[in-house]
């Protein structure tokens, strides 16, 4: 299945499933914000995907990208549990901390850019280290180190977590006769998929899971869910219980069920074409 505009459609429905789920659960207001002058602002257009993570009460915010730019030492948080993005200033003197309006941010394809005024550091908030910690609005934040993603996480938390399977899935172009024959059954069908966020194979493939996943979405496939576990990063992460439980031994890998029964499994190379794979169980 083709048509996708470079990484385009896949942000914005990326922006928009998080700004619904804001909407659904409440956002987090009150944070400072400085209200600056719109002629006192300067556009940041250096903006890339980072690696760098964000984390409110010790619990990383896998809600939304990720930002940061060299040249200007800044890095933002596109989260939607907060009514601002925070953003970390790591120029020269001590790192600072403060809050835009999302408004300030755009997004055109792969392309973000940001009006950032001159003085938006709140003063009063300390920043200290690294992981770079501060509170606001009765929670305690930090900007630090990206760690493995683990245990169950829906698809959204996946991209979240790691933008490039969405920015690569636009390389990937899906068979359209599995599709199609997954979108025809009439089954609760649902896909366990086993990946390791460290695993190079799995980030290998991962994004054409991704794209399999977005393209059943579009066509209405709401009968199939899919659900993804990551497993820890340990010497013997083949003795993971829900590998073992499920008699997963290899990653990536994954498992069909359809009405609550296990129809197959999948592991290695099945997930080079996993729509292909997926459809043989589907029927």
């Amino acid at each position: 299945m083709g048509g996708w505009k470079k990484g385009e459609i896949a942000v914005r429905n990326f922006i928009l499933f998080f700004g619904t789920l804001a909407l659904c659960f409440g956002l987090v207001s009150g944070v400072m914000e400085l209200r600056a002058d719109p002629n006192d602002m300067v556009e940041v257009g250096d903006l890339k995907v980072s690696d760098i993570a964000f984390s409110i009460d010790g619990v990383p915010d896998y809600s939304g990208m990720m930002l940061e730019s060299g040249q200007k030492g800044l890095v933002i948080s596109m989260t939607q549990k907060l009514s601002r993005f925070p953003v970390l200033s790591l120029q020269k003197g001590p790192m600072c901390v403060g809050f835009i309006d999302p408004s300030l941010v755009t997004v055109d394809g792969w392309n973000f850019k940001a009006q950032i005024p001159t003085r938006f550091c709140d003063k009063s908030i300390p920043v200290s280290g690294y992981p770079a910690t501060f509170s606001a609005v009765g929670h305690r934040m930090a900007f630090g180190p990206k760690t493995d993603l683990h245990g169950w996480r829906s698809y959204e938390e996946v991209v979240a977590h790691t933008p490039k399977y969405l920015m690569e899935a636009s390389d990937y172009s899906t068979d359209g006769a599995s599709l199609s024959r997954m979108v025809g059954c009439r089954e609760s069908v649902v896909v366990n998929i086993y990946f390791g966020s460290w695993c190079p194979f799995c980030s290998a493939v991962m994004h054409k899971t991704i794209r399999t996943v977005y393209d059943l979405q579009q066509m209405g496939a709401n009968q199939i869910s899919f659900h993804f576990y990551g497993v820890k990063h340990t010497p013997k992460w083949w003795e993971d219980r829900e590998l073992v439980a499920h008699n997963i031994r290899k990653l990536i890998g994954g498992a069909v069920y359809i009405n609550g029964q296990r129809v197959g499994v999948l592991q290695g190379n099945d997930f080079l074409t996993p729509e292909v794979s997926f459809a043989r169980y589907v029927h």
